[in-house]
């Protein structure tokens, strides 16, 4: 039976800080920002500005804590916390001392480590009062406890940088707040330890204590499904479990943040509804709820659930690769690269994508064409994403399925063609006029119409080159509309001006000779397009089928790209037509 905890009843940071705590391998890095420990220490230091007769107690929360019998508990909840005032007290040591180096911090430095008599009585040991196990934050938080009078050497280098950000926020906060005055130091740390509470909950049976962190951070508080989904897989585990678990949960985590995934909560619902049956998007606070209620079966009981988390690994690191414009298994992508180009941010797509990492790479490059087709009209089109995620259940669910290319033909004509069809002519609609885009997408557009064209002559080119800084856009008829201009095919400056930002009117330049174009009429940029090292906007003014039966010509005679004598109203609507010819070939509308 799990033993219960009786009466607990509050304590002083100072009483906290006379045992001994360690922060275990299943827990998370410390994490918190300054803007959180701002808050903290601020809201402490208003109660001890208010605190005029020294009679107010000021309660900062609970600790849930398990103690087995070496009697150093185990923080299972507010480690957070705990560090913070850790730090904090730390800190105070450290600037006592540097106003007076011989200023009483004994008490100080009792709540930091203790100070035992080594076996023989020929020497002392200090022990710290708090131990960390990731062997980044180990490493900084052993500097700030060593501490001198100008405080931790610590180096912006150094790994567990939360911790050094918050020694530095903690150190300006009490600066400011303190000044130089030693009194008012040793004033705010006798409050810090004394009048500062916190409410131990206590259990020597583990189970138990994993089951109160549960029940305190369920539905809406500090923690997110994935720490609480953490937390079940150490309640589901057998004792034996734990350690390969807490290694292999960390290793999800690594993933995550090395593929600059900060929100775990987002690849959590997205790695559910892309592995399971939903209805609709689960919410975040759905998530937890649904893994409670179904863990028997869904994350398995005691080795199982290293299996199971070895299946969220392995997600994390598909869904890492996708973040980085690649394929599942970090082979080249050529449709995901030009989606992380459109620099939308967008990531409603990603589950259906997960859902679909078993297929073959040829087969998943099909599906990311057609994918990021969609989202190509969204973003023209002006659509809400939320569409996407209400489709995304049934999506994932069919993908799961699919087990051959027919399989997923029949999917993309069924369910992705319609949706992309949908969204065709309000998204074609706005390349009529480009000023409401903004400038990197209109980039991305030119981009992938010109890599098409020189791939079709034969020529090698990379997506991520012309999206180069060195690369621009060049507005054909010059967005300074001149009268000049005007007689050269535009009946009136109103429908000239109407025609600078059309697609039509656009070409990519490197950045010196789009500079050298400038605001030129066509006929003196005849010979800057003509030394262009791209084909698409060599053909406004050349002829790509001089040289005989070539790719060049092939290339031409597909989009029809002759060239243009003059640039007027009729030649933009030739151009236009050039384009969605070359439109209908990449992006299929």
């Amino acid at each position: 039976m799990p033993r219960a905890i009786s009466n607990p009843a509050p304590i002083s940071v100072e009483t906290a800080f006379s045992d001994f705590y360690v922060v275990p391998d299943f827990q998370r890095e410390y994490v918190w920002a300054p803007k959180q420990i701002k808050e903290l220490l601020k809201d402490i230091y208003e109660a001890f500005q208010n605190d005029a007769d020294n009679s107010a107690y000021y309660f900062i929360g609970s600790l849930v804590l398990f103690k087995p019998s070496h009697k150093t508990f185990w923080l299972v909840d507010g480690q957070q916390r705990m560090t913070t005032l850790f730090i904090m007290l730390c800190c105070l040591r450290d600037r006592i001392r540097k106003l007076n180096p011989l200023g009483d911090v004994a008490h100080i430095e009792n709540c930091i480590r203790s100070i035992a008599s080594s076996s023989g009585g020929t020497g002392s040991t200090r022990r710290p009062r708090l131990t960390m196990q990731y062997e980044g934050d180990v490493e900084v938080l052993d500097k700030i406890i060593d501490g001198n009078r100008k405080g931790p050497k610590l180096s912006s280098r150094d790994r567990g940088k939360p911790l050094l950000d918050a020694y530095k926020a903690l150190d300006r906060f009490i600066e400011e707040h303190l000044d130089a005055d030693e009194s008012a130091h040793g004033q705010f740390a006798n409050f810090l330890l004394q009048r500062v509470e916190l409410l131990p909950l206590v259990t020597e049976d583990f189970q138990q204590a994993l089951i109160i962190f549960e029940r305190i951070n369920y539905r809406g508080t500090p923690l997110n499904a994935l720490d609480l989904l953490k937390n079940l897989l150490f309640k589901q585990s057998g004792q034996g479990d734990k350690d390969p678990l807490a290694k292999e949960w960390r290793e999800v985590t690594n993933i995550l943040r090395a593929g600059d995934e900060r929100n775990y909560m987002r690849f959590l619902r997205y790695f559910t509804v892309s592995s399971y049956d939903f209805s609709k998007m689960p919410r975040a606070d759905e998530v937890f709820e649904w893994f409670l209620n179904n863990a028997d079966t869904r994350v398995g009981k005691g080795a199982q659930t290293v299996q199971f988390v070895r299946e969220l690994q392995k997600s994390a690191r598909s869904y890492a690769h996708m973040l980085a414009g690649k394929g599942p298994r970090g082979e080249e992508n050529a449709a995901l690269s030009g989606i992380l180009a459109q620099k939308t941010g967008v990531r409603q797509h990603l589950p259906i994508l997960l859902a679909a990492s078993h297929l073959p790479v040829a087969d998943f490059r099909v599906l990311c064409d057609r994918i990021e087709a969609m989202t190509f009209t969204f973003v023209l089109a002006g659509a809400q994403w939320n569409e996407v995620e209400r489709l995304a259940p049934v999506w994932c669910k069919a993908l799961r399925e699919v087990r051959d290319r027919a399989a997923l033909d029949r999917f993309i004509t069924s369910s992705v063609d319609p949706v992309i069809e949908a969204k065709r002519e309000d998204a074609l609609k706005q390349l009529e006029d480009t000023s409401g885009l903004r400038k990197g997408f209109v980039k991305y557009i030119l981009a992938k119409l010109t890599e098409r064209v020189e791939r079709e002559c034969g020529k090698r080119v990379e997506l991520v080159s012309l999206l180069d800084d060195s690369v621009t856009i060049e507005h054909i008829l010059p967005q300074s509309v001149e009268l000049e201009v005007i007689r050269d095919g535009f009946h009136s400056k109103e429908s000239a001006q109407a025609s600078v930002h059309k697609l039509a009117n656009l070409t990519l330049l490197h950045q010196s000779p789009n500079a050298s174009a400038s605001n030129k009429p066509f006929a003196r940029k005849v010979e800057i397009y003509k030394r262009s090292d791209y084909e698409l906007t060599k053909s406004l003014v050349t002829d790509l089928e001089i040289g005989g039966n070539t790719k060049y010509g092939a290339a031409s005679r597909k989009y029809d790209l002759s060239p243009f004598e003059t640039w007027d109203e009729s030649a933009i609507a030739r151009r236009k037509e050039q384009l969605a010819r070359i439109i209908k070939d990449v992006w299929g509308v």
